[in-house]
């Protein structure tokens, strides 16, 4: 049992009074056997909870590209916001597979809440799917977890070096529109991103990492068109101890 938090919120702060049950299950079922498929993982949660929200605090969280543009929100404000009133419901699938150099993960989710507007109630169920894959450009087996470098820096070797690309898209129920839960002035009906990485671990405590990623929205401008594509760089520097 947790708190529960909106979608897209921090739960650090426990603002209302209602809880969330949430389960998990993850698998590896060919664990222990030589085949290509000894990595291959897959697993599921289920979250089910309550919430009340209210005009100060409506309970009702906003989705943002990894650059923090702001691409969908709930309409209205005071008290003609759109606040949760019921259920809140999500359902994820995850599926990874490690071979040799390669590895891929698929995830998708659903995430479902009622809410309420003036007179006006409806369930929204918007919907997420990512997909990612990557390859070592040397020597050394990709992880879920800590990637330990056959050859680390400092030992006569060049570290691990593995690239990613990752493709993902997200879906707003179209009851949000036309039932004026959202705006779509301002918040978009779908985004889509594309990304490549690549990390450069010097050894098991250090790593280097850059990430480059374009989000292309549909929809979400006054003139009704599609708001200008974000475009996201991170460089990172990371030391484990």
């Amino acid at each position: 049992m947790l708190n529960g938090v909106a979608d897209g919120a921090i739960g650090e702060l426990d603002s209302v009074d209602a809880k969330e049950w949430v389960a998990r299950v993850f698998v590896r079922p060919f664990a222990g056997t030589d085949g290509a498929l000894a990595g291959a993982g897959l697993g599921a949660a289920l979250s089910h909870g309550r919430s009340h929200g209210s005009a100060g605090s409506p309970d009702l969280g906003s989705y943002r590209a990894s650059g923090r543009t702001t691409f969908f929100t709930c309409a209205g404000s005071g008290a003609d916001a759109t606040v949760q009133d019921g259920w809140r419901r999500r359902m994820a699938v995850q599926a990874n597979a490690y071979h040799r150099r390669f590895s891929a993960q698929l995830e998708w989710v659903r995430s479902s809440v009622e809410v309420a507007r003036a007179n006006r109630r409806a369930e929204l169920s918007h919907a997420a799917w990512a997909a990612q894959v990557s390859a070592m450009l040397t020597d050394d087996a990709p992880s879920h977890g800590q990637v330990t470098p056959k050859r680390p820096v400092g030992a006569g070797g060049i570290g691990a070096l593995p690239l990613a690309a990752r493709h993902q898209r997200v879906d707003f129920e179209s009851v949000a529109f036309s039932e004026a839960f959202a705006d779509p002035t301002r918040s978009s009906q779908a985004a889509r991103s594309v990304a490549i990485g690549a990390n450069w671990y010097l050894n098991t405590h250090v790593r280097a990492g850059l990430h480059l990623e374009r989000t292309g929205f549909v929809g979400g401008t006054p003139e009704g068109g599609d708001r200008p594509a974000e475009l996201f760089a991170v460089l990172r520097l990371q030391a484990l101890f």
